[in-house]
């Protein structure tokens, strides 16, 4: 990024930075030009070359002309990042030359200090977000060629020969072969792990459950198989931190370590009993373990789907807010049931795989944009995995309070493919961010905040970021304080700001209990039911 700073916030050569993109664009235009190269080259050689090992050379050039031009969409996202960064610098330099210039500014220092620290923190947010983007936009560009690069035979560089090779592997090297196919994207795991037989999914689970169980693109029944399978070992080495814990004297009066580790153990003796034995399978309806890292302190992070999202036509993430985790995973599995509405064809995913913020953090954006990255990369997951089913399927992102701040960053980090966005008691959204930056028809994306909620405004306050019930904004605000309906029926006012309570009984009256104004509306937007949301 251009160098600046806070008394010159709008610093930069943005036709520079747009001749940058432009040669971007170039190399994109230059790898299509191959890609349309590699496809016509099986049928050249048609008339001339017959026989299997033809029939493997057409089969690695399709291969071979799928990534590059999976790398051109890349590269061609990577321009229009920047593009977008140039009219962003080129808008605040615009707005700092107007000040400077205005009698105003000269007679009032104050005045002007003030107004340049905003566009300051203007500057800071595009920066943030650009990187972000970038980030998103080179994850493919960077990943190698998915067979010769990751030094598997050439025997092997074929799907056939692929799943071959992959069924005579040790326990080692299938572990080895795991590493190598985390470095694909989501697309190409997909299409590899649907060659493989059951067994040879069930070889490669058992070599490296860790990896199979977060890696996108992988069926989230396997990812479920996988991650079940830690949970007693990660269980027992828990316990065992804990007991050698309190003979350490190196930790004697760091009782933050053993209330992580309490936590962490409490938090997998919940998994254990909601997904141990089988019992997520035979839930109503059933319920998957779709991520679990526990390379973090306190309870390990993770996602569950309520339903089965392998062939639920309809699909919804949800992302909850401030001092989320495992450790209320029963409490959003009622959520998740509620937005379910007890329909088979649906799955909710829980999103606790991010660390979320307490009190002091949620009023800056760090932990949103750690969460934002480990949610575009779910979304994309799935996405890909749609698309080798060749199914046709709904897919909405809902947010609940700093949550929604999660979700604005992944969804204007990228195209998402979402079809709807529900923000629900907002913390705020970042200056830079409007119902048109999400990558999503804005007429699909609702906001609410109850009257009687105190606490979403002042995350907006005391963060400095926007409220996207705001006119302004550009989403469609929806009710939540309760309506009485044509027939008669009566929804019920959200009273606070919780999504959920603690219990069955204290559900009512929460943004996503039963009954509620606000979540009758969110399930009409989740189920495409626009005309249905009141107001």
């Amino acid at each position: 990024m251009t160098q600046w700073t806070e008394t010159h916030p709008g610093a930069g050569d943005a036709e520079s930075i747009r001749h940058a993109a432009m040669r971007y664009r170039a190399g994109a235009d230059q790898l299509r030009h191959l890609v349309h190269a590699l496809n016509r080259a099986p049928d050249q050689l048609a008339s001339v070359w017959t026989g299997n090992d033809r029939a493997a050379w057409s089969s690695n050039c399709k291969a071979d002309a799928g990534s590059i031009a999976r790398s051109a969409s890349s590269v061609d996202e990577v321009a229009s990042v920047w593009l977008a960064y140039a009219e962003g610098v080129e808008s605040i330099a615009t707005r700092e030359r107007r000040l400077r210039a205005d009698p105003a500014s000269a007679a009032d220092e104050n005045y002007t200090r003030l107004r340049l620290n905003e566009l300051a923190n203007e500057r800071l947010s595009l920066d943030r977000l650009t990187t972000s983007r970038l980030s998103a936009a080179m994850r493919v560009v960077r990943t190698q060629p998915p067979f010769d690069v990751a030094g598997l035979p050439r025997s092997a560089w074929s799907m056939s020969g692929f799943a071959a090779y992959a069924a005579e592997l040790s326990l080692k090297d299938a572990a080895l072969l795991m590493a190598k196919l985390s470095a694909l994207p989501p697309d190409r795991v997909a299409e590899l792990w649907s060659r493989l037989s059951h067994t040879t999914r069930r070889q490669l689970t058992t070599s490296a459950p860790e990896i199979v169980g977060n890696l996108e693109g992988i069926p989230y029944a396997d990812r479920d198989v996988a991650n079940v399978s830690r949970l007693r070992a990660l269980h027992a080495e828990t316990l065992s931190a804990i007991d050698s814990s309190r003979l350490d004297p190196r930790l004697l009066g760091r009782a933050d370590l053993l209330s992580a580790l309490l936590e962490r153990f409490a938090a997998l003796t919940l998994l254990l009993d909601q997904f141990g034995d089988g019992k997520g399978l035979r839930a109503d309806p059933p319920q998957f373990l779709i991520n679990l890292d526990s390379n973090v302190q306190g309870p390990p992070l993770a996602s569950i789907s309520v339903g089965d999202l392998d062939t639920a036509a309809n699909a919804t993430w949800f992302v909850p807010g401030m001092n989320s985790s495992v450790l209320e995973a029963r409490d959003y599995v009622r959520l998740a049931k509620n937005l379910n509405d007890r329909d088979d064809d649906k799955a909710v995913v829980l999103f606790l795989n991010y660390k979320s913020p307490g009190p002091v953090e949620v009023l800056n954006n760090t932990r949103a944009i750690a969460g934002a990255d480990r949610l575009g990369a779910m979304l994309d997951g799935y996405n890909a995995s749609r698309e080798l089913a060749h199914a046709s399927t709904r897919l909405n992102v809902v947010g609940h309070s700093y949550g929604t701040v999660v979700v604005a960053i992944a969804l204007s980090a990228a195209d998402r493919r979402v079809d709807s966005v529900s923000l629900v008691a907002s913390a705020g959204i970042p200056s830079d961010i409007n119902a048109s930056s999400l990558h999503v028809d804005s007429t699909h994306v609702f906001a609410t905040q109850a009257i009687a909620d105190g606490i979403a405004p002042l995350g907006q306050f005391g963060s400095g970021r926007h409220d996207p019930t705001a006119p302004s904004w550009g989403a469609r605000v929806f009710g939540s304080d309760g309506e009485v309906l044509p027939d008669g029926s009566e929804l019920d006012a959200v009273d606070g700001h919780n999504a959920i309570g603690g219990t069955e009984q204290d559900d009512k009256y929460k943004y996503f209990g039963r009954d509620t104004e606000s979540l009758v509306n969110i399930i009409h937007v989740i189920d495409g039911e626009y005309r249905e949301v009141t107001r």
